[in-house]
């Protein structure tokens, strides 16, 4: 979670900064998550979202990151955005607040189904291919180039 802006006036380099922080750290805990699960399936691993919320004025910022469907990329993307409501006639911008939230919430207990299927896909409680695990499909390194 990360406050970039105050209320009243964005400050662009702040915003960026933490940005940029955001995507550093999600991506960190993403590759920590990988060598945890070195022996479970790539295309299970591929399912995990590692979430941040950016609150940038009056906006609340939801977003994923996890490894792109096709190679094994980052994928950093912005899923829900909503305005803050601060005045009554503001009011109706809680739809969009709840409706980010309804969707982190779907989301999160998804999540722990897919966390439950690598725990037992590393603990070979379900059996994984060697040429399909974690493992092979990265060749082994997770370096910083990754």
């Amino acid at each position: 979670m990360e406050g970039s802006s105050g209320q009243h006036e964005e400050r662009i380099d702040h915003t960026i900064s933490d940005t940029a922080k955001q995507i550093s750290n999600t991506i960190a805990m993403l590759k920590g998550f990988t060598r945890e699960n070195m022996d479970a399936s790539f295309e299970t691993l591929r399912k995990v979202k590692i979430f941040g919320v950016q609150a940038v004025e009056k906006m609340i910022i939801l977003t994923e990151t996890s490894y792109d469907e096709e190679s094994t990329k980052y994928l950093f993307k912005v899923v829900r955005t909503a305005r803050i409501p601060i005045e009554y006639e503001e009011r109706y911008n809680w739809l969009k607040v709840f409706e980010l939230l309804a969707y982190l919430l779907v989301e999160l207990k998804e999540q722990e189904q897919i966390y439950e299927t690598l725990n037992k896909e590393q603990t070979s409680i379900i059996i994984v291919h060697p040429e399909e695990t974690v493992r092979i499909k990265l060749s082994v390194g997770l370096d910083d180039s990754t």
